[in-house]
């Protein structure tokens, strides 16, 4: 992630486009009034016709001045709109910054100095590794458009230290976009295989969306990239490619035996169940849903069908 900018940095970002905004305003309104501001010291040197060359000389230049700016008039206004115009983007720039980068820095600083007691080199791995997010939803605001940028989440940064089994994760709350996001603990904590297994499912699903779902919007694609999904036990029906497998006519019969022989020893291994995974769509109450069977703590979880629904048909479709 790149540096974050420090904050005489951004004061200097800022007061850059508004002081070259003045002075452009200034400019502009400056040579609006040059060649009528001539004319008055013209006829105010004319007074001088009689004083000799000074005077003379004065009026020449005041005269030259006079039949010059006129031209030049439509060339200043035209620098001067265009240097606003530039004056305005780099405003803009400078307000755009990348939370995410901002609160990454921050995350690593509180990391660095919460594990001092570690090999420094490990706490290098910690300086240039860019950290994994977790974020948890505390509280939803959603707007009448249904988007929900401004959600409280908890955000945690993660580092997969390499020969440390416990992960570094350092925790503080925000909106989505991560603004104003401070630490506030960091810890060393072992990870749940429910969360790796549930975190592959989760990735599956996302990839599942990108490749197959290419009628979704590229708003409610990049919620689906970004934002937590909830989820759901259902009871979508499901065509698995187990099933499809078996009406295949070219088999010989000792394959029957064979595969059968291995759903029994499945089926007694661990139960299957269904998992939905569930992001909310561009309109009010639809839901994008990826469906898919695996065992109860998520793994071998894959994703079989995916549909765009309202939340009716989701609620008559989940298992409670």
């Amino acid at each position: 992630m790149a540096v974050e900018r420090t904050s005489r940095d951004n004061i200097f970002f800022i007061n850059l486009p508004l002081f070259l905004f003045g002075f452009m305003f200034a400019w502009a309104a400056g040579s609006k009034y040059s060649a009528k501001a001539s004319q008055i010291q013209i006829l105010h040197a004319s007074a001088k016709l009689g004083t000799g060359n000074t005077g003379r000389k004065r009026i020449y230049f005041l005269m030259l001045n006079h039949n010059t700016n006129p031209g030049l008039i439509p060339m200043m206004r035209l620098l001067t709109r265009t240097l606003l115009v530039a004056a305005a983007t780099l405003m803009l720039a400078a307000c755009a910054l990348d939370y995410e980068e901002i609160a990454a820095k921050r995350a690593r600083n509180y990391a660095l100095e919460y594990t001092k007691d570690i090999p420094e080199t490990k706490r290098d791995y910690i300086r240039y590794t860019e950290p994994g997010i977790r974020l948890v939803a505390l509280m939803r605001v959603e707007s009448e458009e249904g988007k929900s940028k401004d959600d409280l989440v908890q955000a945690c940064f993660v580092w997969k230290i390499p020969g440390y089994e416990e992960d570094l994760v350092v925790s503080g709350v925000s909106e989505r976009r991560l603004a104003g996001w401070y630490p506030v603990r960091a810890s060393f904590i072992t990870p749940d295989p429910l969360d790796k297994n549930k975190a592959v499912a989760i990735d599956s699903a996302v990839h599942y969306v990108m490749n197959k779902m290419l009628y979704l919007s590229d708003t409610e694609r990049n919620r689906v990239r970004f934002a937590l999904p909830v989820v759901v036990s259902t009871s979508f029906a499901l065509s698995l490619k187990e099933e499809e497998g078996d009406k295949d006519e070219k088999r010989i019969p000792w394959m029957d035996w064979k595969l059968s022989k291995e759903k029994e020893k499945k089926k007694k291994d661990k139960p299957k169940v269904q998992n939905s995974f569930v992001w909310d769509g561009d309109k009010p109450g639809s839901k994008i849903v990826v469906s898919g069977v695996g065992e109860f703590d998520f793994l071998n979880w894959m994703p079989s069908t995916g549909q765009l629904i309202n939340a009716q048909e989701l609620e008559q479709n989940t298992v409670k």
